[in-house]
């Protein structure tokens, strides 16, 4: 007897949008959920021609998330994919109405909007707490998690430095003088809120760092710049971190990176070995022995010192067929599906990254900008709110 698929929606992701395709498609890849309803856009006849566009009926597409709640009786699931001003009051009717959640990050436009919607989430005394999965996809290449395990496995030895590089180049193409309709919304405080650059490539950069490294920040020092003239935000950041433990690390992120593309990567330094990954390249792993030998591993295989637990990696292909991006989506959607299948009371989901995630991502950007602005004062992971 074949399983019912779960049902859900898009809130967000219409025609035209970058990252609305890839959810959709990471959806359906495992065939186990399908899009029944959504809000695609503010614009009626957008949203009506993106629900066409993947088959969802005129009907059940919705000019607002409160008329898809009181539509839809049967959702098991909503994407959220909204511009980040829209973040924390369509997650939390979503929340409210007990349905879980996939959420594209930043979580929020600030610190206290995070912390707001984690006491929710969280909440003890609800009826139904829902997962919620925040899409730091990079997590869900296998290469990723290898490169965990082996720094778990002892491999590396103590962990003396973490360098990640989140480099675009996107944003240099805008050259206005002055705010308007031309700039890109994220570049925008009223809709992106305390940051461009750092809330939206940097949180990856950290959540790499952590996810690979298990290493949090102990306290930072930040510089950030807005080259463009008509960016109200950053669009460069450098980060010097202090991680508990004594590990250091530098996290930069870019979008005025002239020609690069999306250059994320991340080297990890041990006393006995390091390794690198990048994600232009995310089939390969290399490790760096003391002897200057580099091993270098692709996707489908599994490198010494990673977990020999079948199916630890959700590899999909055979060794050197190429995975990407979307199904590094797709492996986030199936461990949220999984979770949502098997009833689990909570947000919190093993290999998928949480409302912690955004929490956590947050409240980086916090302490980097507040740094930043008072020249690159040193300050503690707990200063701030809390």
């Amino acid at each position: 007897m074949a399983r019912r698929k779960l049902r859900g929606a898009m809130v967000g992701g219409g025609l035209g949008s970058l990252i609305g395709p890839v959810h959709h498609t990471a959806i359906m890849m495992d065939g186990g959920a399908e899009v029944v309803a959504g809000v695609f856009s503010r614009d009626p006849e957008k949203n009506r021609a993106s629900g066409e566009a993947i088959g969802v009926a005129a009907e059940h597409c919705y000019a607002s998330v409160e008329q898809l709640l009181a539509g839809e009786q049967e959702l098991d699931w909503i994407s959220v994919m909204t511009p980040n001003d829209a973040h924390r009051e369509q997650i939390a009717a979503i929340v409210r109405a007990g349905i879980h959640i996939v959420s594209d990050k930043p979580l929020t436009r600030t610190l206290e909007e995070a912390l707001e919607l984690e006491t929710l989430i969280r909440d003890e005394g609800a009826q139904r707490r829902p997962v919620f999965a925040l899409t730091h996809a990079y997590t869900g290449y296998p290469m990723v998690r290898q490169a965990r395990d082996i720094v778990a496995s002892g491999r590396l030895g103590r962990v003396y430095k973490v360098v990640v590089e989140y480099l675009q180049g996107w944003l240099s193409n805008y050259h206005e003088e002055s705010p308007g309709p031309g700039m890109p919304w994220r570049t925008t405080r009223a809709v992106s809120g305390i940051s461009c650059t750092t809330a939206d490539i940097g949180t990856h950069g950290e959540n790499l760092a952590r996810y690979i490294t298990g290493l949090r920040i102990a306290r930072l020092s930040a510089r950030t710049s807005s080259f463009l003239k008509a960016n109200e935000l950053d669009d460069d950041v450098t980060v010097l971190v202090d991680y508990e433990g004594g590990a250091q690390g530098v996290i930069l992120a870019s979008q005025v990176a002239t020609g690069e593309r999306n250059a994320l990567s991340i080297r990890v330094y041990g006393e006995l070995a390091g390794l690198e990954w990048q994600q232009e390249h995310p089939n390969q792993l290399t490790i760096k022995e003391r002897d200057l030998t580099h091993l270098g591993y692709d996707s489908g295989v599994v490198a010494p010192g990673a977990s020999a637990v079948p199916g630890a990696y959700p590899f999909r292909l055979p060794p050197g067929h190429p995975e990407g991006l979307i199904e590094a989506f797709a492996n986030v959607y199936a461990g949220s599906f999984r979770a949502i299948r098997e009833g689990a009371d909570g947000p919190d989901v093993p290999e998928v990254p949480g409302i912690g995630d955004g929490v956590t991502g947050m409240r980086f950007t916090d302490l980097v900008i507040r740094s930043s602005s008072a020249g690159g004062t040193w300050l503690d992971w707990g200063e701030g709110v809390v």
